[in-house]
C-alpha cells in the first residue's frame, strides 16, 4: 500500500531561584586609607568618589539632601517564575495535578509537569495532536465526516478532502503551508459509502471500487477489483490517467517507480507515494504478506486540461498514468479481490522503513515498520525512526522508554529485536542502498506478539534511558533529533520477522516518553538548581 503523506524547531536566567531573607542592612566600616581603596580577589577596586566634597558639616548634610533615596525591603525577596516548565511544576505540586506545559507542546511533543515536581515528555514519531484556533491542542481523528466542501477527516494537521459524490474529484491534499495536491478521476464518482475512516465508491468501473483511508499526513488509494473484469472493465483498468494539480510543488517520478512531491522554493522532497503495487487475496498468514504482488506501472506526464479531466488551466499541469499488469487476470490461479494500490502521503514524516528487494522506492508514509526477514534472509526489513528530543537538553534525566505497536510477528515463538544507535535521515527519501550508519545495541526486547490469539498485538517497551542521559549532557555534542533503528538479533531467521505501526498508522504510533527533575538542570555535567543563570561559564569548564 503506497500512503500520501503532505508536510513541511546561551545558558541564561530564566527566573531566579528563591532567595533567602535579607539580612539587616550594615554601614561598612571606613577605610583606614580614604585614598587607596579596598583589595578584591580580582584586584584593586576604582575609586568612584564621594559626593561629600569636604569634612564641613553643612556641606556634608547638603549633600545627604541631594543623593538618591534607596528603597530597603521589608522582608524576603521572592522572584516570579517565568520560565513555563518551573511554573507549571508550580502548579503541579500546588493542585496536584498534571498540567500541560504549553510553550513547550507541538504536534509530536508534549511536556506535561506532574505533582511530585518531575516532568513527562513524550514524544512521537507522527502527528498526534492539531493546534486550534483558540490555542488549544486537539487530539488527530481520521475519522471521515461529511462537510460542505466534501468527505474529510475530523482532525488531521493538514486539510484532506476526499469526493462527496457527483464530482471528478478524487482527493486533495494540503500541508496548509502552501503546498497541495489535487487528484481527480476520469468521471463523476458515486456517493461513497463511509466506515470510520473509509470511504468506498462502488463500482467507478463494473465489479471495481474505489476505496480512500485517511492517515495522519495523507490517504491511501485502493482500486479493489471484486470479481474477474468483463472486457469493458478490463479496457478501463488497462491505463488509468489521474490529472494531479500542484501549488508551490512539482511531481516527479522517483528512480524506483515511487512518486516525489517536490517543494519548488527549496527543492526538497515535501511528500511521497512508493512505487504502486497490486496483488490477489492470497496470504501469508506467517509473513502478513500477500502471496503474489506484481508491480504497477507508473508514469508521470504533462496533461493537457480537457473538459473530461476536470483540470483548468494552470490546474492540471501533471497526468499520472498507472497501467496494471493484465496477466494477473488472466491468470486461473488469481484469487478475488484484486487490489491496485497507489498510496499517497504529504507531510513531516517521522519514520520509514528500508528493504534489501526493493532498494530504490522510499516507503515513508507507509502505515507500518518492518523489521527482519520471513524468507530465510532473502528479503530483510530494518525501521528507522526520528524523535524531537529538544525538551531533554541539559535536564537531569530520570527515565526513557521507547514504545513499539508490534501487530504481526511470524509465531508466538519469541526473538530479540534491537533499537539501535543510528545516524540521521531522511524518511522522505531514504532507501536500502543510502541507509544511514548503524551501530550498537541501545535496548532489546525478546518478543512476539500480534501472529494469534495466543500472543495478541502488544506494546513492546524499550529502556532507553542511558541513551537521553547522553543526548541530555550538551557535552556530547548530539542533535536535538534522536535517530534510531529497529533490527532483529538475527536477520536470517525467519521467526523473528515483525511488524510495528509507523507514526502515519492510525493509532498506538512510536512514542519516546522521558522524564526529568523539574526542579534540577545540568550543565557540563554538573546539577543545577533550576533557573540559575550561569554568568561565568569558567566555574563550570564552559
Amino acid at each position: 500500500m503506497v500512503p500520501i503523506v503532505a508536510g513541511s524547531l546561551v545558558l541564561g536566567v530564566v527566573a531566579a531561584p528563591p532567595v533567602a531573607a535579607a539580612a539587616p542592612l550594615v554601614a561598612p566600616a571606613a577605610p583606614a586609607d580614604p585614598v587607596a581603596g579596598p583589595e578584591s580577589p580580582r584586584g584593586p577596586v576604582r575609586d568612584v568618589g564621594s559626593p561629600v566634597g569636604s569634612v564641613d558639616a553643612d556641606a556634608q548634610a547638603a549633600a545627604r539632601r541631594q543623593a538618591p533615596k534607596v528603597s530597603i525591603p521589608a522582608g524576603p525577596v521572592v522572584p516570579q517564575l517565568t520560565d513555563p516548565v518551573s511554573v507549571a511544576v508550580a502548579e503541579a505540586a500546588r493542585t496536584g495535578r498534571d498540567v500541560m506545559v504549553g510553550a513547550q507542546t507541538t504536534q509530536t511533543s508534549i511536556t506535561w509537569a506532574q505533582p511530585d515536581r518531575t516532568v513527562r515528555v513524550e514524544s512521537s514519531a507522527g502527528p498526534v495532536r492539531v493546534r486550534q484556533g483558540d490555542g488549544s491542542w486537539a487530539p488527530v481523528d481520521t475519522t471521515l465526516q461529511r462537510t460542505a466542501v466534501g468527505v474529510r477527516p475530523r482532525m488531521v494537521p493538514g486539510e484532506t478532502t476526499f469526493s462527496a459524490g457527483g464530482t471528478d474529484l478524487l482527493a486533495s491534499l494540503s500541508d496548509r503551508n502552501g503546498t497541495s495536491i489535487t487528484m481527480r478521476w476520469g468521471g463523476l464518482l458515486p456517493e461513497p459509502v463511509i466506515k470510520a475512516d473509509t470511504a468506498t465508491y462502488r463500482d467507478v468501473f463494473a465489479g471495481v471500487d474505489l476505496v480512500l483511508t485517511a492517515t495522519r499526513l495523507g490517504f491511501t488509494q485502493l482500486l479493489v477489483v471484486n470479481r474477474a473484469p468483463t472486457p469493458l472493465t478490463l479496457a478501463a483498468l488497462a491505463t488509468i490517467n489521474i490529472p494531479v494539480a500542484t501549488t508551490g510543488a512539482t511531481v516527479t517520478r522517483g528512480k524506483g517507480g515511487g512518486l516525489q512531491v517536490v517543494d519548488e522554493r527549496t527543492g526538497a522532497v515535501v511528500g511521497t507515494a512508493a512505487a504502486p503495487l497490486m496483488w490477489d487475496a492470497r496470504r501469508d498468514p506467517r509473513t502478513d504478506q500477500p502471496v503474489a504482488v506484481r508491480e504497477v506501472g507508473v508514469a508521470v506526464a504533462a496533461a493537457v486540461p480537457n473538459a473530461r479531466s476536470g483540470a483548468g488551466p494552470g490546474q492540471g499541469t501533471t497526468t499520472l498514468s498507472l497501467t496494471p499488469d493484465l496477466g494477473v487476470f488472466a491468470d486461473p490461479a488469481t484469487v478475488y479481490p484484486v487490489t491496485i494500490d497507489p498510496t499517497q502521503t504529504l507531510g513531516a514524516l517521522g519514520d520509514t522503513f528500508v528493504q534489501n528487494n526493493i532498494a530504490y522506492s522510499p516507503q515513508g508514509g507507509s502505515t507500518e515498520l518492518r523489521t527482519g526477514t520471513y524468507n530465510g534472509g532473502a528479503q530483510v526489513d530494518r525501521s528507522l525512526l526520528r524523535f524531537d528530543v529538544t525538551a531533554l537538553k541539559n535536564r537531569n534525566v530520570q527515565s526513557a522508554n521507547l514504545a513499539l505497536f508490534e501487530f504481526h510477528s511470524y509465531s508466538c515463538s519469541p526473538r530479540w529485536v534491537d533499537i539501535r544507535e543510528a545516524g540521521d535521515f531522511d524518511p522522505n527519501t531514504v532507501t536500502w542502498p543510502n541507509q544511514p550508519w548503524i551501530g550498537g545495541i541501545l535496548a532489546n526486547a525478546n518478543v512476539a506478539y500480534g501472529y494469534s490469539g495466543s500472543c495478541p498485538a502488544n506494546w513492546v517497551n524499550f529502556n532507553l534511558t542511558g541513551w537521553a542521559q547522553t543526548f541530555s549532557d550538551t557535552r556530547n555534542n548530539r542533535p536535538n533529533v534522536m535517530p534510531l533503528a529497529v533490527q532483529v538479533g538475527d536477520e536470517r531467521d525467519s521467526f523473528a520477522w515483525k511488524k510495528f505501526n509507523s507514526g502515519n498508522a492510525g493509532g498506538n504510533v512510536p512514542t519516546l516518553t522521558f522524564t526529568f527533575d523539574g526542579g534540577c538542570d545540568q550543565y557540563n555535567g554538573n546539577d543545577l538548581p533550576r533557573g540559575i543563570r550561569i554568568v561565568d561559564l569558567s566555574l563550570l569548564g564552559g
